[in-house]
């Protein structure tokens, strides 16, 4: 698989999962985990994944839309 089929898997996997079953994302992410959001600080699968829960109260029916892609390599 290329880079950009891995990133489009990814995206695809993250963003169906989020509009259905946001506990599921746990498994992405370890203890150390952070994830930053309008400058408050959520470490940790738990604390990030109540973050989505809470967030992701958007009017029924709405749902994320991926409209393009960029990746970054690191070494």
């Amino acid at each position: 698989m290329s880079a950009e089929e891995v990133a489009k898997a990814f995206t695809t996997h993250f963003y169906t999962t989020l509009d259905s079953t946001p506990a599921n994302l746990a498994s992405l992410y370890q203890p150390q985990s952070t994830l930053t959001f309008e400058g408050q600080a959520f470490v940790g699968s738990e604390n990030i994944v109540a973050k989505y829960q809470v967030s992701n109260r958007e009017p029924s029916g709405a749902r994320h839309a991926e409209c393009c892609i960029s990746i970054r390599y690191s070494c």
